[in-house]
């Protein structure tokens, strides 16, 4: 199934809102916790990634990837974006926030008879979160969860993380800068491919990626990726995104998500009835990012998550090794 215009959408309001706030804390966290249907919470792992960004003293957006574990007859995770109000306490060293927004979920469900059936949708999502800024950098987190029933599911989750604080958490003001975190660069992966069904087949992935910088916080790629050959699939295909990123560490580190479509053959798809090759168009969605080893080399680890709309959904984690040039490298 193809990416829906909507997450396009989505990042563009994002990175314009994230333009006019660089001079306010960015947040990277990880998290881990439990989760569970209904009204129980403690059925289930689960874990997410976080970025956050202050508009404000008491504005703040985010993104980030949850995973709900394995609840019965269903494997469900997606990305969530959301706006929160902030409430800070005891010289901003403490701070509780409410956040509200949506949630694009993957999930593999499990039918009877053995079969699986990849579904994708939206529901609301809403979060408590208490934070405790310490001296350093670093911060601890603990969340909870509320998303919304969606193909006969709804969770809970409390999760508990720590995070790192890039920038300043008090409002400044200081000039927003123009120039691009990647000029040009080409990557070879390689990594993993895993079928989303009961038996998460798996096989050798490989890809090459050119990628360019259009604007301080937006970049476009190109790829061709190789899923190998898990049993079930046996696809390969073009791809091209448009990445939202943020630099970090004096630029040594990057993080960034991307969308766009994935023009894929499955020799092992059976073709629509008039159609001579297994052709499909699916959606890609890519968390990725890059640590820079010197001025011109740098690795990149990019998950892919495949949407397809014939319930084979994968996830492709590639790590790989980037040549970069231009006037910024």
């Amino acid at each position: 199934m193809p990416a829906r215009p909507v997450v396009f959408h989505l990042l563009l309001c994002l990175a314009t809102a994230g333009g006019t706030a660089t001079a306010h804390a960015q947040e990277f966290s990880a998290h881990l916790g439990t989760t569970g249907s209904g009204s129980a919470l403690s059925s289930h792992y689960s874990w997410q990634v976080d970025y956050r960004q202050a508009l404000h003293r008491h504005v703040a957006w985010s993104l980030a990837w949850i995973n709900e574990g394995h609840e019965p007859s269903h494997h469900r995770d997606g990305l969530a974006a959301q706006l929160w109000a902030v409430l800070p306490f005891h010289s901003e060293t403490f701070s509780l926030s409410f956040g509200a927004g949506a949630y694009h979920y993957f999930d593999t469900r499990f039918l009877p008879g053995g079969t699986t059936a990849n579904i994708h949708g939206w529901t609301p999502v809403y979060s408590l979160a208490a934070t405790y800024y310490t001296a350093s950098p670093w911060f601890l987190r603990l969340t909870a969860n509320r998303i919304n029933r969606a193909n006969d599911l709804e969770t809970n989750s409390l999760v508990a993380g720590l995070g790192y604080t890039f920038g300043e958490r008090r409002t400044r003001t200081r000039p927003a800068s123009r120039s691009l975190i990647t000029d040009h660069e080409l990557t070879l992966f390689f990594g993993q491919s895993i079928v989303n069904t009961a038996a998460s087949e798996e096989a050798l992935a490989t890809a090459i990626e050119f990628r360019s910088g259009l604007s301080p916080h937006f970049e476009w790629s190109a790829a061709w990726i190789n899923e190998g050959d898990p049993q079930i699939i046996r696809r390969n295909g073009f791809t091209t995104q448009l990445w939202l990123v943020e630099a970090f560490l004096d630029r040594s580190l990057t993080l960034g998500l991307g969308v766009g479509p994935y023009l894929l053959f499955d020799r092992k798809h059976t073709p629509i009835p008039g159609q001579d090759n297994p052709r499909s168009l699916a959606g890609l969605v890519s968390p990725t990012a890059t640590l820079r080893l010197s001025a011109h080399w740098q690795t990149r680890l990019t998950w892919n998550r495949v949407v397809s709309n014939y319930n084979r959904d994968a996830d492709i984690f590639l790590l790989g090794l980037g040549y970069r040039w231009g006037d910024g490298s």
